[in-house]
């Protein structure tokens, strides 16, 4: 039997869960929290990664594309996300904020037509500096 988590009230250790919202986040004292995941989206262009709706991204990209970062999980201190690039039929360049500090120093290279790359970033100042790490590949 499921258990209503919205009249869920109990303290784990120094985290108190208070409420869980209508879109799946648990708000606490320390801030909101949530695995909200996106649907499989075509992406081309100037293409916005809004951590407001998901924190797990997957994304088929079909032209040449540019990410950005926003949404106010981003401005809470920390936040993390990863996304998952599918690349279409075609070869396209991918190109990343300057505030992504690469684990390598050097942005991933981008999958070629039909394979698939999975990169993770994380932020401990609000997204002014985004560390990013390549996490999985299929090339």
């Amino acid at each position: 039997m499921p258990v209503d988590l919205r009249k869920l009230e109990k303290n784990f250790g120094d985290i108190s869960v208070d409420t869980l919202t209508a879109d799946g986040a648990l708000q606490n004292n320390s801030g909101t929290y949530f695995e909200g995941v996106s649907t499989n989206t075509t992406v081309s262009g100037e293409t916005d990664i809004d951590l407001n709706t998901s924190n797990l991204f997957r994304h088929t990209v079909t032209d040449n594309t540019t990410y950005s970062f926003v949404g106010e999980s981003a401005e809470l201190g920390g936040a993390s996300f990863t996304l998952l690039i599918e690349m279409g039929d075609g070869d396209y360049t991918i190109d990343w904020p300057d505030s992504v500090e690469w684990d390598s120093d050097e942005a991933p290279t981008t999958p070629p037509s039909g394979e698939s790359l999975e990169v993770s970033f994380i932020t401990y100042d609000g997204g002014t500096t985004w560390k990013g790490r390549p996490s999985w590949s299929s090339n």
